[in-house]
């Protein structure tokens, strides 16, 4: 009897070191699912604005955001921004925010898919957003311009992605 049980809690100990074994394998780079595209994970609004600080009135600016979600659907993320600016550069600004969204997006590696926003940055609201996939990833990047009080404009950018 002693000898059946020594046979038996060693099966039991050989399966349950080879089952922690497969369990515990390393997933090489190609088989794992990205939690977010890369594009979401290095892109700020912040910092494209302060790349064009030379159109900013000089003051103070605050950057504040936030990522709400589980991955299932999906999972967004907002920054929103408040700068000051002459009302001549407002439309440089945006110009030049828009060919950084998309230059963001090429570098990233993701597809462009769809583009929409308002003609001409209407006033006091301005709008662009660009659709776009990244392997397994779906995602829109939506960005607004807002006047606010005297030379105030805030910019609030959200990105919500999910799996196609």
């Amino acid at each position: 009897m002693n000898r059946i049980a020594r046979i038996l809690i060693s099966v039991i100990i050989a399966f349950g070191l080879v089952g922690c074994g497969i369990v515990g394998r390393n997933v090489s780079d190609e088989e794992r699912i990205p939690d977010q595209s890369q594009f979401k994970e290095n892109f700020s609004i912040g910092t494209i604005i302060e790349d064009h600080q030379e159109l900013l009135i000089d003051g103070p600016r605050t950057l504040s955001g936030m990522e709400a979600g589980p991955r299932e659907p999906f999972v967004q993320r907002h920054e929103y921004m408040t700068i000051q600016i002459d009302q001549g550069n407002i439309t440089t600004l945006l110009n030049s925010i828009q060919s950084d969204v998309e230059e963001a997006l090429s570098n990233s590696g993701a597809n462009i898919v769809g583009t929409g926003g308002t003609d001409a940055y209407a006033d006091p609201i301005a709008y662009l957003s660009y659709s776009y996939n990244d392997g397994p990833l779906y995602g829109v990047i939506d960005v607004w311009a807002i006047r606010g009080e005297k030379m105030d404009l805030i910019i609030i950018a959200q990105i919500t992605e999910s799996f196609e």
